[in-house]
């Protein structure tokens, strides 16, 4: 029994894990995308 405890444990630590990576690069997306807009305005303006 001791081992399936610990494999769910493992299994949702790994979700936890993989829950996190994909929040980040979708804050990352986001920052991205921000910082093409902040950049496109300024040539715009330059032009």
């Amino acid at each position: 029994m001791e081992n399936n405890d610990s494999f769910t444990k493992l299994k949702e630590s790994t979700q936890k894990l993989f829950d996190a990576q994909k929040k980040r690069l979708n804050n990352e997306d986001r920052i991205e995308t921000t910082k093409n807009n902040v950049i496109a305005k300024h040539c715009l303006k330059v032009l």
